[in-house]
């Protein structure tokens, strides 16, 4: 199977775990936070390309829906330009892979998070992968880093997630 194929797959089951988050809504609570009571967390079909890495000519909603329907090809996106970009498409997919289940295995999560070129209202980790959350009163996905990027000194780890079904828009 060629590296392209691999990636394939795993958009594909991305998809599939992503899809799991879509008609919720997940509120972050924490005394911790020192500009608000809570943080609320939504995943929208349109924000699913962007944590892949690959590009494509497809619009975003197409893209995503595409790798749902499983119905995605290998013409309809890019992944292949340089061996930093294929590291870097690597290990989003292998994180996008359990996406679904990820605010059950956070450990920890940073307010304002920074990581070289990265901004972040808030991020949050399991260990394995960080993602970033971008928005105002609502944070949508931005970005997949692996690896836990979160700052010691700015981790915090008294929180909860509360997970509301069937507040998200499905036209969204």
């Amino acid at each position: 199977m060629s590296f392209k194929e691999r990636v394939l797959a795993g958009i594909i089951s991305g998809a599939l775990s992503y899809s799991q988050l879509i008609d919720k809504e997940i509120r972050v609570k924490s005394p911790s936070f020192k500009d608000r009571e809570e943080y609320i967390l939504r995943f929208f079909p349109r924000n699913f390309l962007h944590l892949t890495g690959v590009g494509t000519v497809l619009s975003s909603m197409d893209f995503y829906q595409k790798a749902l329907d499983g119905t995605l090809s290998l013409t309809d996106f890019d992944c292949d330009s340089s061996p930093d970009l294929k590291g870097r498409v690597r290990c989003k997919i292998r994180n996008l892979q359990n996406i679904g289940s990820f605010y059950q295995r956070v450990s920890k999560i940073e307010v304002d998070f920074s990581s070289n070129t990265v901004h972040c209202r808030l991020a949050s980790t399991d260990g394995q992968c960080t993602i970033g959350f971008i928005g105002a009163s609502v944070l949508v996905p931005n970005t997949l880093l692996n690896k836990d990027k979160i700052k010691e000194e700015n981790a915090i780890t008294d929180f909860e997630f509360f997970v509301c079904l069937g507040t998200a828009k499905k036209s969204d």
